[in-house]
């Protein structure tokens, strides 16, 4: 009878739970939803229970309510559980990774992108689909630092000026003009009679991570210590997972 009762009582949860999100997301309520339990199944409750009485909507009603109350702490129990678990193991992972990573840049074999952290790189040159381009020109020192796809070798005839142009307008790219600064490892315009490019902070870029589009952000951090701060960074300002 137990096994019974509860089950049709965690039935009834499932069904109000179902009319309640149909009323919220409906309010001219169309279907006619009901917005509390029907007799028919107030009823049924202590039918099951084997209880006759001229209450039993009354309390099957209240029966029910206690039970969702209980059910609904024990979902957010649940949940909370779930997600300190979640992440427990993403601390794990990164713990992990951080212990196994190296930071720096390696280039890919196949497509010849620089890819940050040793572990990074070998996962990208696993699934790496690409091949080197044949282009004869140069390549963009920015560009092939990004961990997007991005085409950072130049035609033979083309400038670095109309590259970063046509880079421009489809990533974030520094200008042709622009400089990286050996002292704060950030980009600036040197041709800028105002605002002078004035180092915040001087920096060792060596063994750090570094956030490439981060470099063109003149009061962002973009050198990490760690990995796992790089990638809170990168879901903070990059929506990377």
């Amino acid at each position: 009878m137990q096994r019974r009762s509860c089950n049709l009582l965690d039935t009834l949860d499932r069904k109000m739970r179902h009319h309640e999100q149909y009323i919220q997301e409906n309010p001219q309520n169309l279907e006619d939803r009901p917005t509390q339990l029907p007799e028919k199944d107030a009823k049924k409750i202590f039918s099951v229970l084997g209880v006759t009485t001229h209450l039993a909507v009354s309390w099957g009603r209240s029966v029910l309510r206690t039970f969702r109350v209980w059910k609904a702490n024990v979902r957010a129990q649940n949940k909370r559980i779930n997600v300190a678990k979640q992440l427990a193991e993403q601390e794990a992972q990164l713990a992990e990774q951080e212990a196994i990573s190296t930071c720096g840049f390696f280039s890919c074999s196949k497509c010849g992108t620089l890819t940050q952290g040793t572990l990074e790189a070998e996962q990208h040159e696993e699934h790496c689909q690409r091949r080197k381009s044949k282009k004869k020109g140069e390549e963009c020192g920015f560009c092939i630092q990004l961990p997007q796809a991005n085409n950072f070798t130049l035609r033979s005839n083309e400038t670095y000026a109309a590259h970063c142009r046509t880079a421009k307008s489809q990533h974030v790219h520094p200008s042709a003009e622009d400089l990286l600064c050996e002292k704060c490892d950030k980009y600036y315009d040197p041709t800028k009679k105002t605002n002078k490019h004035k180092c915040q902070v001087e920096v060792n870029a060596t063994d750090m991570w570094v956030c490439v589009e981060c470099q063109l952000v003149p009061r962002r951090t973009h050198l990490f210590t760690n990995v796992r701060d790089f990638k809170a960074h990168n879901q903070l300002y990059h929506n990377e997972e």
